[in-house]
């Protein structure tokens, strides 16, 4: 703010001394006014005094907010590192992550200048610290688009030095290391780098690096690379492990583990998913939900499995149904009460499918060929042929051009008393309709 506590008291010294000017200095970069910050910097020049190095390291960091063009900001960082050397000020780690963090603010030059900045500081004996190489990776890797990635040659470079040196807390950028490193191979979709990371991670105390804010994330993106780029049974291996002591799953996750239990053709292991995503409360994402009874209704498996599918169903049924004033219930869409019909038909419960068949109706939807005819392949196979006729009835008053086909079904494949029969005529399709007409 414009004449604040702290200016008011500054304008009012009798003397303004070197300590003074770079306080004020500090304080205004903290707070974001570095237009002023550089402005005070130049009365501090001009009254010939001296900025000592925390002052110097803040300016480096305000550059980007006092220059647009990225030559312009490179230019002006240039400007203060002169003035360290004529006013005899010696940099530190700081001044060299506060260096870096500017030009992961500059571009081109960034890429071009940031690996001369890390051997300036190595020729000068100053040790990087994760901060460092966390500035390093978001200038050759985050700071372009993920079509210009290139190669993980620098990540590769940064592990493995990494992996020679053990660190101590000395910024608090440290603490951004490891999460965005993760992101890196992500993107690169590289799961050899991202075990090598983890492995650097778990030496000695490096794990006291990782910010509480940002472990879930950091779990969370290997889990997703390693759903990507691993055989099943290593993902589940992983996910047996680290969840829920490392991490908690979130909806991203549990979808890419369904996709990758999809593509190893594992989708026994579902029911299991299903246990877990009721605990993390992901029992009423429509995403997951949808996903999950799309994969579980897909194709037919043995009776064991359709019998645990159907369990899952009940419950995602139940979740559509919920009555409690605390939820609103879910609404239906025509393809998840489709899946669900299809789950219960092929477990044998008949009523419960129909149950849900007659849902269709309330919900402006049309069921499939594909759920009608499982729901008459369980009429079937449980002996009810009042629920066949229900069916064909159903479709009659829809109006679906599937009656006949379901109708002859019914008769060919139904023990049907003479009420049943007559009761199966009398069900009217369009096409009996417009026969009438034409007589």
């Amino acid at each position: 703010r414009d004449n604040n506590n702290a200016e008011r008291i500054f304008k009012t010294m009798p003397e303004r001394n070197a300590h003074s000017y770079c306080t004020m200095i500090r304080g205004m970069v903290k707070h974001g006014v570095s237009a002023k910050a550089y402005d005070m910097y130049i009365d501090l020049l001009n009254e010939r005094h001296k900025a000592d190095v925390h002052t110097f390291n803040a300016l480096i960091t305000a550059v980007p907010y006092l220059k647009e063009k990225f030559v312009e900001r490179w230019e002006l960082a240039k400007v203060f590192l002169n003035h360290m050397v004529e006013q005899q000020v010696q940099p530190n780690l700081l001044t060299f992550n506060a260096l870096l963090k500017t030009l992961r603010r500059c571009g081109g030059i960034g890429r071009s200048m940031a690996l001369q900045v890390f051997k300036e500081m190595e020729a000068l004996g100053i040790e990087p610290s994760l901060a460092t190489y966390d500035h390093l990776l978001s200038i050759f890797y985050r700071a372009v688009s993920p079509t210009d990635l290139g190669s993980s040659g620098i990540i590769s470079e940064v592990l493995d030095d990494i992996e020679k040196r053990s660190f101590t807390p000395q910024d608090p950028g440290d603490a951004n290391f490891f999460a965005n490193a993760m992101q890196v191979c992500c993107d690169l979709k590289d799961i050899k780098l991202a075990y090598q990371l983890n492995k650097v991670m778990e030496k000695g105390d490096n794990w006291k690096f990782l910010a509480v804010d940002r472990l879930n994330g950091y779990w969370s993106k290997f889990f997703s690379l390693l759903c990507m780029m691993e055989q099943i049974d290593v993902v589940l291996k992983w996910y047996k492990e680290m969840s829920p002591s490392l991490f908690y799953p979130t909806p991203k996750n549990i979808m890419d583990l369904l996709q990758a239990l999809d593509a190893a053709n594992h989708l026994e292991e579902i029911p299991s998913v299903w246990e877990d995503m009721k605990q993390l409360g992901f029992n009423r994402r429509q995403e997951l939900l949808e996903e999950l009874l799309s994969l579980m209704s897909r194709e037919q498996h043995p009776e064991e499995i359709q019998l645990a599918f159907a369990k899952c169903a009940e419950d995602i049924k139940a979740a559509h149904e919920q009555t409690g004033r605390e939820q609103i219930p879910l609404e239906w869409t025509g393809s998840a009460l489709g899946s669900v019909v299809l789950l219960f038909s092929r477990a044998g419960r008949t009523q419960d499918a129909w149950n849900l068949m007659e849902h269709f109706q309330q919900i402006n939807r049309i069921p499939t060929d594909e759920v009608m005819d499982e729901f008459l392949n369980c009429a079937k196979r449980t002996s009810s042929p009042d629920e066949a006729i229900k069916l064909v009835k159903l479709a009659a008053s829809l109006g679906l051009p599937s009656v006949q086909r379901l109708k002859s079904r019914t008769q060919e494949e139904f023990e049907l008393s003479e009420k049943q029969k007559q009761m199966l005529e009398s069900v009217k399709s369009d096409d009996d309709s417009s026969d009438s007409d034409s007589d």
